[in-house]
């Protein structure tokens, strides 16, 4: 990788294999590769709408992610809040602590999905940290997170919602 970075002239071809490196070495949790790719300029990491801070986090690939919010041009709000919204369904923790942290993401985009997936998949650290951010709204869809974390038998995360100050008792 770091020859071909080091390559001073390269065909059109260069930024189609870039965007897919970055691509791919985000997915699979290649901090190296992100790093060099990165540091190199004629890599786009916005590249496919931004398609390499959406696949880290669709996989919880946490050390990708904190580079990518730490260069500053992958955006994660992009396709509606995709990434935040991913891996808080997939239960994320250190990925969604880092979108909560840098601020961008939005946790109550696409009607506070963010909350009800976790809660329906028994995610409750993920829960615990949207509820210490404060934007994830548990009442939200007429208490879909607390119905729905109840319907699929997970207790621990219903009382954790039901604590929760903005919920009516």
């Amino acid at each position: 990788m770091n020859i071909l970075l080091l390559a001073k002239k390269f065909s059109s071809n260069f930024f189609i294999f870039s965007d897919n490196a970055i691509r791919w070495s985000s997915y699979y949790g290649h901090t190296d590769v992100v790093k060099l790719l990165l540091a190199d300029g004629r890599v786009d990491p916005t590249a496919n709408n931004n398609m390499a801070i959406r696949m880290s986090s669709l996989h919880g690939q946490t050390d990708v992610v904190r580079l990518l919010l730490a260069d500053g041009r992958a955006d994660p709000t992009t396709s509606n809040n995709w990434a935040i919204l991913l891996s808080s369904s997939n239960g994320y923790t250190g990925v969604v602590q880092l979108f909560l942290a840098d601020g961008r993401a939005d946790p109550t985009a696409d009607d506070n999905y963010t909350i009800h997936q976790s809660s329906r998949n028994g995610h409750i650290e993920v829960v615990k940290l949207l509820l210490e951010d404060g934007r994830a709204d548990p009442t939200a869809d007429d208490n879909y997170a607390i119905k729905i974390s109840s319907e699929k038998g997970h207790a621990d995360v219903g009382q954790l919602l039901l604590q929760d100050p903005r919920v009516k008792r």
